[in-house]
């Protein structure tokens, strides 16, 4: 790896030697230039300057001695002026071992809530954050948000009769109000609209909203009367209903990053619930003796407004907790999976951190939207192979979405797949021993053992192609592992050690079932081959054409191994416990629509439960 150079084309000063020790050198080219040999046989040395692109270069080289004999090489090196930062502590119990971490990718992914997501008006498909809500609030039993008391007034005292009569406890001329099970209608999210850096939330519960209330009064018969008559009072009960039309809420929603996670607060004094024209119906009768004492008119009145603040501030409460832990558990479920888990022949185990770097909220409606920069870092479960740097790191713009044709929009930026990259490269999975993959076949059905000297690169793509990918050195060792009989199935050329590097094209598009990204590699690659052992009887030429043709197939297809299993974010909506909705649920895309914007790949559509 080479720190050096802009994210442009670079000149590279490069310096080596080319030896030969049968026949003295004659002429030497590197990158199809001719270079000066200085010095003496049978090593001469040499230096040029290369054009180096960011990311993975190969340097192929041709050098011809005085018998007439042709020698090539091809290697490659990864430039870059910036890399993430990689530490490498080696472990006692594993010295050959060591733990590398990786420094966050800022908006590693990037996202676009659109106001169709935060609210489509269609409360039939819960592919938008006011329907969870509203899928909550339905689920909720008001009933036991409330108490069961609403006025109690009730209390006794004691009267000290004169002797021999003894003291008496009376009631206190009182009242105690308790209410039945409430029932009401439906809750309806009207709308959660995204308007001028937050969200305007305007929801009703419908009517008639009603509960029985039983009313119980007692009457102090006076001190004189009780010590008499041995009476504690007059008590009596009747009952009623009291009732409303709906309720009405109003407020306002505020969302930004705290501690790297979406916090979601209602404003304080912005909002109101309002129950709409309360009433008490209810015959007093046999209650009669209290209207003289407190007026039966000011216990109605108290009893309505005791109501209408109990069901006020339930509510309020309600929706205090419901709104915003929907909102920012929504937003928050777009961060990707804690684990990737690379498939056969790697079997690598990924670890990813992530966090939000920014949430914005901006526009009016119906334009309004949320903007997420989400930070990722991706680590092996088991380092293997380390170094002084981390993975390519080449920054860029966050991608612009538009705020209308869709639901989503969201980028994944190419620092963030060379960091799955690099971390597959440190965990091990370019480290393999009998390598086999279906539908590439080894020259001669040989054992095939490869070890990668740098992880492959995602670089912007050249020509037609959305990206390049650049994959080397890779080193091959073909034939019977050391020690191992040769059988007959062993290609009569024998074991076969090379290097090989490979700049291949590709498309990446989204599985529209699983949402996992898909790459498609362009065919016919950049690929060079050098053979660096061989028998002696070998026909180099052969072999490398024939290894070509198998690194061709194989090195591709690893690669698509693991860009495959990348998903794209997808929030678990199951996991939120709303009524209804499986627990296996999840938003996806529906008809994802996949673009470039470099630095990003980018994915824009509806959603859709999956």
């Amino acid at each position: 790896m080479v720190q050096s150079g802009t994210f442009d084309v670079s000149l590279l000063d490069a310096t080596g030697s080319a030896c030969d020790s049968v026949s003295t050198l004659t002429s030497l080219s590197v990158d199809g230039q001719p270079v000066t040999l200085t010095g003496a046989a049978p090593c001469f040395d040499f230096s040029t300057q290369l054009n180096s692109r960011w990311g993975l270069n190969i340097i192929t080289g041709t050098a011809h001695n005085q018998a007439g004999a042709a020698s090539t090489f091809a290697q490659s090196y990864l430039r870059s002026p910036q890399f993430s930062a990689a530490a490498a502590a080696a472990k006692a119990t594993s010295p050959a071992r060591a733990a590398a971490t990786a420094q966050s990718v800022p908006d590693g992914f990037y996202v676009q809530l659109n106001q169709p997501l935060i609210d489509d008006n269609n409360r039939n498909d819960v592919d938008d954050i006011a329907t969870l809500v509203d899928r909550v609030l339905n689920g909720t039993d008001l009933n036991t948000l409330l108490p069961t008391t609403l006025v109690n007034t009730y209390g006794t005292h004691t009267c000290d009769c004169v002797y021999p009569l003894d003291p008496i406890t009376v009631y206190n001329t009182s009242y105690r109000v308790t209410r039945g099970h409430l029932t009401y209608g439906v809750w309806a999210v009207y709308g959660i609209q995204v308007n001028n850096g937050h969200l305007d939330v305007d929801i009703s519960l419908y009517g008639p909203i009603s509960a029985p209330v039983s009313v119980q009064g007692w009457l102090d018969p006076t001190c004189v009367v009780a010590c008499v008559d041995r009476s504690p009072g007059i008590t009596a009960n009747v009952t009623g209903t009291v009732h409303a039309d709906q309720v009405i809420v109003t407020t306002s929603a505020d969302i930004k990053v705290q501690n790297g996670v979406p916090v979601v607060t209602l404003c304080q004094g912005c909002g109101s619930v309002s129950l709409v024209n309360p009433q008490l119906d209810i015959d007093w009768g046999p209650l009669q003796f209290l209207d003289g004492p407190l007026g039966l008119t000011n216990i109605a009145n108290t009893i309505v407004t005791s109501f209408q603040g109990q069901i006020e501030n339930a509510i309020a409460s309600l929706i205090a907790n419901t709104v915003p832990e929907i909102v920012s558990s929504a937003v928050d479920g777009f961060k990707p999976a804690p684990t990737l888990i690379l498939p056969p022949p790697m079997n690598t185990v990924l670890n990813v951190e992530s966090s939000f770097d920014i949430l914005d909220v901006s526009g009016t409606y119906p334009d309004g939207h949320v903007n997420a920069g989400i930070s990722v870092s991706v680590t092996p479960a088991t380092p293997v192979e380390n170094g002084a740097f981390g993975s390519i790191r080449r920054g860029g713009n966050i991608p612009i979405f538009g705020t209308s044709q869709y639901a989503l929009g969201m980028g994944m930026k190419d620092d963030l797949l060379n960091q799955v990259l690099w971390a597959a490269w440190s965990g091990g999975a370019f480290e393999q021993q009998n390598l086999s993959v279906d539908g590439c076949n080894a020259p001669g059905g040989q054992p095939v053992r490869i070890s990668a000297m740098l992880p492959p690169v995602v670089m912007p793509g050249t020509g037609d192609h959305q990206i390049d990918i650049g994959f080397g050195d890779i080193y091959l060792e073909a034939g019977p592992p050391p020690g191992a009989t040769v059988t007959a199935s062993a290609s009569a050329s024998g074991s076969v050690g090379l290097y090989a590097s490979m700049i291949v094209g590709g498309t990446i598009t989204i599985d529209p079932d699983t949402d996992h990204f898909i790459l498609t590699p362009a065919a016919n690659p950049d690929l060079h081959v050098q053979i660096v052992t061989a028998d002696a009887n070998a026909d180099i030429g052969a072999l490398t054409s024939q290894y070509h043709d198998f690194l061709a197939c194989l090195l591709p297809k690893l690669l698509t191994l693991i860009v495959d299993t990348i998903p794209a974010p997808s929030p678990p909506i199951g996991a939120l416990d709303v009524p209804g909705i499986p627990a296996d649920a999840r938003w996806g895309f529906s008809n994802g629509t996949v673009a470039r914007q470099d630095p990003y790949t980018t994915v824009t559509g509806n959603v859709v439960v999956k």
